[in-house]
């Protein structure tokens, strides 16, 4: 790698995924180019790379991890339009952002019990990891969409605009609070 270097103008690091089948393989890259413009880009695999859904009846919120596995960035809403066309699109939004591994939000009530939206949830996240050769991993889900509006409340954001964001940040609160649990305890392993 070094030959390549010792001369570049210019350097840049990015994150990408290539599909491969119904699996993705993520990892960061590095582009130089040369003086005489000519290029060589360096892709190291085998970096985790997490999708978060916020599950609702009516929307899904998405999210997705940055490239270091620190934070969750909102990235879309979803509309649903059908259980069978929800699964594949949500399938194939995974496979577009590289993803690694699945955070669903499982909604639960307030003292932990499984409610109605539960089991809806959760039907939903059986047929998503048959859909799907990564895991899917349920997360709770309590108080994150409570949390996103207050968020989008607070920035003085109007209720009509709030629909088409608070699934998302509430799918980036359900991400980052995965990503926090798993950070410390690489954390507890290599302290």
């Amino acid at each position: 790698m070094a030959e390549g270097v010792a001369n570049c103008r210019f350097a840049a690091l990015f994150y990408g995924a290539a599909a491969r089948g119904r699996a993705a393989a993520a990892g960061f890259g590095l582009i130089f180019i040369d003086g005489g413009g000519r290029g060589v880009v360096y892709f190291f695999q085998d970096m985790e790379r997490y999708v978060a859904f916020d599950i609702g009846d009516k929307r899904i919120g998405v999210a997705v991890s940055d490239p270091f596995n620190t934070y969750a960035l909102p990235s879309q809403t979803y509309f649903r339009r059908g259980f069978k066309a929800d699964v594949a699109a949500l399938a194939q939004i995974a496979a577009q952002k590289g993803a690694t591994a699945i955070i669903c939000g499982l909604p639960v009530n307030f003292d932990g019990s499984e409610g109605v939206q539960t089991h809806k949830t959760a039907a939903f996240i059986a047929a998503l990891k048959e859909a799907v050769d990564i895991p899917v991993i349920c997360e709770d889900e309590r108080f994150t969409t409570m949390m996103a509006h207050e968020v989008l409340i607070s920035e003085g954001m109007r209720r009509e605009k709030r629909k088409n964001y608070v699934d998302a940040l509430a799918a980036a609160n359900i991400l980052d609070g995965y990503l926090n649990k798993i950070n410390k305890a690489k954390g507890q392993e290599n302290g």
